[in-house]
């Protein structure tokens, strides 16, 4: 059985994408994290140790989420360009979403010694 079509629910590729730009925004900044508040002396002072650890800890995990969350919307921005410039049917719809996209928020930028599609599975395959 051969398929003859394959179509792309733009709506819902918006919708989604739209969702991610703002869940991303949403998402806490590292510095926002990396605080602990509190009396440290005495008695408290292993305690406020501890918290300050875990503030610490909290931030780097945040800050390699969002870096991975900033590539994963870098590279399906590039998949939208790459769809608009291969084919002329989606080129406007594809369009349509890196306007909405970049209205949502500006486009994050990649890392400079990261390749554009570093970490990216090989073309027909899923990572």
């Amino acid at each position: 059985m051969a398929i003859s079509n394959i179509g792309v629910a733009f709506e819902e590729l918006f919708e989604q994408m739209r969702l991610f730009a703002t869940q991303i925004n949403d998402f806490p900044k590292p510095a926002e994290l990396a605080q602990s508040q509190g009396a440290s002396t005495g008695v408290t002072r292993d305690f406020h140790a501890t918290m300050e650890g875990f503030a610490s800890d909290l931030a780097t995990v945040a800050a390699q989420i969002r870096k991975e969350l900033e590539e994963t919307e870098v590279r399906v921005r590039a998949s939208a360009r790459d769809m608009a410039e291969t084919d002329a049917a989606v080129a406007d719809s594809a369009r349509m979403l890196l306007e909405q996209l970049e209205g949502i928020a500006p486009a994050p930028q990649p890392a400079p010694n990261a390749a554009p599609n570093a970490g990216a599975a090989p073309q027909g395959q899923f990572k």
